[in-house]
């Protein structure tokens, strides 16, 4: 197979810098950090006041949006059992965007902060950069994200209206409607940097990097990679688990709500799984690439010293035990960037968010379930 080309240290140096320059001039990487930063400037114009942080545009945007739904339906008259019923849905619905927005951003941030403090000193060609900076200048287009978020958001409503309908017997109303529309061109976003991210590893594992050649696993840019994708998914399964109180019925419902709920909820936790279990695959193959370097140097060596031994003496033999030696503890270090039992101490971390959830809606999931398979 072939190896990624190295290239000359001034390259390089050239293409870091040029890298570098270019997030320095991303100001908004998501969607939803331009909305919470939009929303944060409207806040501080209105109050004259200082720049609100991120949580606070947030939250505002969250109770915004339910007082504009309720506002709504008083105005269009729309019944109160209506509203009632709603509500739960509409609160969880209103948090989710909430969460969603703060996860992505944080998340993004995340990432491109890994870039810049580890990732791209470690990366050991200009196309290897050059393939990294286009993943970053298609993944950060806010037109695209825009475009992709009202495609999705047009496929989302008919879904999520139909599927609230059919769970209270009837339209749900204007106002609900006018609120699940609002959430979903906000929260939409994280489908949309999850695809990104799912996207990521495989461009990642195609490249070479400077590592620790004697123990690849835990070189810092590899550590570095694996920890951020870690933190993308735990951030990704709390907002799968607000994703999934959207999807859990308060009361049995019809084959078609079912079946919205299974798809919604399969698309977003095997989004999150991709993306963990892509990103263990992949630094895999950057620690099992430098290490069939590393070997197949010591080898060479070994070989070579071998060779010419026509009368062995005591030095050189010496020598072919320590290189053989070097061979076999290289050889046994990690293949993977967190062991085995890193791994799974870190799947239940992960599950938490999820345990919890279904502990608190134990009658709910279980209600679900007896629907399901009735």
């Amino acid at each position: 197979m072939m190896q990624p080309e190295k290239d000359s240290d001034q390259l390089l140096s050239q293409k870091r810098e040029e890298f570098r320059n270019y997030l320095a001039t991303i100001e908004h990487p998501s969607l939803s950090e331009w909305i919470l930063d939009g929303a944060g400037a409207l806040i501080q114009k209105l109050t004259r006041g200082q720049r609100v942080p991120a949580w606070f545009s947030g939250l505002s945007i969250a109770l915004s949006t339910l007082a504009l739904s309720f506002l709504t339906s008083l105005l269009l008259g729309e019944s109160y059992p209506a509203r009632q019923a709603m509500i739960i849905w509409e609160l969880s619905g209103c948090a989710c965007a909430f969460f969603i927005m703060m996860a992505v951003r944080d998340g993004t941030h995340k990432v491109f902060t890994t870039f810049q403090e580890s990732t791209i000193d470690a990366l050991l060609s200009v196309q290897g950069l050059a393939a990294l900076q286009q993943w970053a200048a298609t993944s950060c287009s806010l037109k695209r994200q825009m475009v992709f978020n009202l495609l999705w958001t047009l496929f989302w409503i008919p879904l999520m209206v139909c599927f609230y309908s059919v769970k209270l017997g009837g339209f749900i109303g204007v106002g609900a409607t006018t609120l699940t529309t609002i959430n979903a061109l906000l929260r939409l976003n994280a489908i949309y940097w999850a695809i990104a991210f799912l996207r990521l590893p495989p461009i990642l594992g195609r490249q070479h990097y400077k590592v620790y050649a004697f123990d690849p696993s835990s070189s810092d840019c590899v550590q570095r990679l694996s920890n951020t994708f870690e933190a993308v998914a735990f951030l990704g399964s709390i907002v799968a688990v607000l994703f999934s109180l959207n999807f859990i019925p308060s009361q049995a419902g019809t084959l078609l709500a079912y079946i919205i709920s299974i798809f919604w909820l399969l698309t977003v936790w095997g989004l999150l799984g991709g993306i963990f279990l892509g990103a263990q695959f992949q630094l895999g193959k950057i620690i099992g690439r430098a290490k069939q370097e590393t070997l197949g140097g010591i080898q060479v060596q070994v070989e070579t010293l071998y060779a010419g031994m026509e009368n062995p003496d005591r030095d050189t033999l010496a020598t072919i035990e320590k290189l053989m030696e070097l061979h076999d503890r290289v050889k046994a270090t990690n293949n993977w960037p967190v062991s085995f039992r890193e791994g799974l101490r870190f799947l239940n971390t992960l599950l938490i968010p999820l345990l919890g959830f279904i502990l608190a809606n134990i009658d709910l999931v279980a209600r679900f379930l007896r629907g399901l398979f009735d």
